[in-house]
């Protein structure tokens, strides 16, 4: 007599897998429509099991009519099962059979064997039930292990070829897993009449519902909604598969805003408010996910029309006009849309992953603009140099700019004579760009006479106002930029400038780079020299940085030299470095020009560059570079730094 009791616990065991696997948040990725089919499968072949050993109990009764198709259709599910274990095993770590051979030679037993079991009736080479009507092992039955063996051999050699692929609980699980066919296996040889395969198979397929299939990780907590883990899943399954797909983000910066302001309970209730529509417009032919607090996803399906991702977008900005009851007031929340191509757009993974941040950070820079589409982002490489510009850009609009100054300090005069104009800009994300990388920017960019003209309108306003003469300021030192230096007539835009401000031309210092020596020399001289007629003298700026020939600086009127600072720091670090600082200066000196020592840090420097003769520090030491305000509180208190 066959025992059914466990053929009946087997049934119970795959029926309860399937409700808890509906009940669960599913996503159909490859790995869980082959879980749910495996599910299937099971609880097909425990049906039949417990038929089949039905149908053994009452052999001799009914005269095996019902045997031979019972058993067939049992076959053919329990030799299906430990293919699907294989190939669920292949999706937790994204494998896909893409090779045309392999593919055939996986599959091969498994077809063959249910080939043998379809034409069993024609020739017993299986099972048979005889003439008294006993069942029969045929002289191949033995054929029927070979494939449970193949293929869960094949599972196990592959997680310990590919066991660093795997999340540790993903490998233990399906190890653990293995373990119960194979255990029924020997139990079923040791002990005549035990039918426990289904059993311990629908026991193995529960343990791995319950870890690794289990979804409740890739929830998100607040939202409900699929989290930034499921995201990424999904995504990899789409790009396996080589689908043509759309990713469609949603956010709200209000709505990351509000999160600060309203107490727990209230933000939360919102959230679920928002989250529950963000379902309802998904339907079947979108998934929706939470990445991050106001940040969404939709990722349509592969086989989606164009048209239902503008109608998507159509009703997410249809309904930002639209206030959300909170309870005891009501708040607009209105939503930017980033609408991206896959694979045209993004060819993988780490290329969504990168316009997602940049979404963040352009919803913040295009605040007006409702959707944004692929050709808004750049690749990742780029995407700070574009936002410098776009930053640049918006503030020459303005006609703003957040201007810097540095002190320069004078050893004759034991105090700040000087201060070096430096402008700074501040990114969307509170980064801050500084001089070398606004200039480098403005240029490349065609706005760098712009942004030269702006800072010595904004420079000289200020120095005006303050009255900065007064507190010994002698000079203010303002770089020209490279592109300000090729224009012919840029000395008219000087003197313009100066006389819409009111700016002393005695009180000014223009700084030249090497480069601009070297590109604009035939000139520059000229230009210069008709400023010098208006008491403006000039400094060669970050003298080493370039390759300027010596002989050219000397037919240049300049009226200071301003040693870079990686000279200067090169210089003190050994004696050879020193001896040709020293000549340097010493060179200069010579010729009648003063020095300034840039990237001055520390006293000791501070102590010999003085030795070696530069009448002039700038660099930490002497003080940092400040806001104007900041500049006139210190000047307001005199506070300078003391040699001795």
């Amino acid at each position: 007599m066959y025992q059914i009791e466990f053929d009946v616990v087997a049934i119970f065991l795959c029926s309860l897998a399937l409700t808890v696997f509906y009940l669960q948040k599913q996503f159909s990725n490859r790995r869980s429509k082959l879980f749910l089919f495996m599910l299937w499968v099971i609880l097909g072949n425990s049906i039949f099991s417990l038929i089949n050993s039905l149908a053994f109990n009452s052999l001799h009764f009914s005269g095996g009519l019902l045997i031979e198709p019972v058993i067939t259709v049992y076959l053919i599910f329990n030799m299906s099962i430990p293919v699907l274990f294989c190939l669920y095993l292949f999706a937790l770590v994204n494998v896909n059979l893409t090779n045309k051979l392999f593919r055939v030679l996986f599959f091969l037993p498994w077809f063959l064997i249910v080939v043998i079991i379809f034409l069993n009736p024609m020739n017993n080479v299986l099972f048979f039930v005889d003439s008294a009507g006993s069942y029969s092992s045929g002289i191949g039955h033995n054929v029927l292990y070979f494939v449970p063996v193949f293929y869960f051999s094949n599972s196990f050699f592959f997680l310990i070829l590919k066991r660093k692929e795997f999340l540790r609980k993903e490998l233990k699980a399906y190890l653990i897993s293995l373990c119960f066919p194979f255990a029924a296996f020997f139990l079923q040889v040791a002990i005549q009449g035990l039918s426990i395969e289904s059993f311990a198979v629908s026991l193995a397929v529960l343990f791995l519902l319950l870890t690794i299939q289990n979804t409740r990780d890739l929830i998100d907590g607040v939202t409900g909604l699929y989290n930034r883990e499921t995201f990424l899943l999904y995504l990899q399954d789409y790009f396996l598969r080589k689908y043509e797909f759309s990713f469609i983000m949603v956010r709200s910066r209000e709505l990351h805003v509000l999160q600060r302001y309203l107490n727990n309970r209230t933000y939360n209730r919102l959230l679920h408010s928002i989250s529950a529509w963000l379902t309802l417009l998904a339907g079947k032919y979108f998934m929706v996910f939470s990445l991050e607090d106001g940040l969404f996803a939709f990722i349509s399906g592969h086989n989606i029309d164009e048209s239902a991702v503008g109608e998507l977008s159509l009703e997410i900005i249809t309904r930002s006009s639209s206030p959300w009851g909170t309870g005891t007031s009501e708040i607009e929340i209105p939503f930017q849309i980033g609408i991206i191509r896959c694979p045209s757009e993004c060819p993988g993974l780490v290329e969504v992953m990168d316009h997602a941040e940049q979404f963040i950070t352009l919803t913040e820079v295009h605040a007006d603009r409702h959707v944004l589409y692929g050709k808004d982002f750049v690749p990742k490489k780029h995407l700070r140099e574009a936002l410098v510009a776009f930053t640049l850009q918006e503030s020459l609009k303005k006609g703003e700019l957040e201007l810097y100054y540095q002190p320069i300090f004078s050893n004759a005069e034991a105090r700040s004579v000087a201060l070096e104009v430096l402008v700074n800009l501040a990114l969307p994300d509170g980064q801050k760009v500084y001089q070398s990388e606004v200039f480098h920017t403005a240029e490349r960019i065609g706005l760098g006479q712009n942004l030269g003209e702006l800072i010595m309108e904004t420079a000289f306003t200020w120095f005006v106002t303050n009255n900065l003469p007064g507190f010994g300021i002698q000079k203010l030192q303002v770089r020209l930029l490279e592109s300000q230096c090729i224009e012919i007539d840029w000395p008219d835009a000087v003197l313009r400038i100066a006389k819409k401000t009111g700016m002393d031309l005695a009180h000014l210092c223009l700084e030249i780079t090497e480069p601009s020596v070297v590109n604009t020399i035939n000139t520059l001289k000229a230009n210069m020299d008709s400023l010098l007629w208006k008491n403006i003298s000039f400094a060669l700026d970050d003298y080493g940085s370039g390759y300027t020939d010596f002989g050219e600086i000397l037919e240049i009127p300049f009226t200071m030299i301003k040693l870079d600072k990686k000279i200067v720091h090169a210089g003190l670090q050994t004696q050879k470095g020193e001896r040709l600082l020293q000549g340097t200066i010493s060179l200069f000196k010579q010729i009648g020009w003063p020095i300034v020592a840039e990237g001055i840090e520390t006293e000791e420097q501070a102590t010999i560059l003085i030795r070696m003769g530069c009448e002039y520090l700038q660099g930490y030491w002497a003080g940092y570079p400040s806001t104007g305000e900041d500049v006139l509180q210190q000047l307001s208190i005199d506070i300078t730094p003391k040699l001795f």
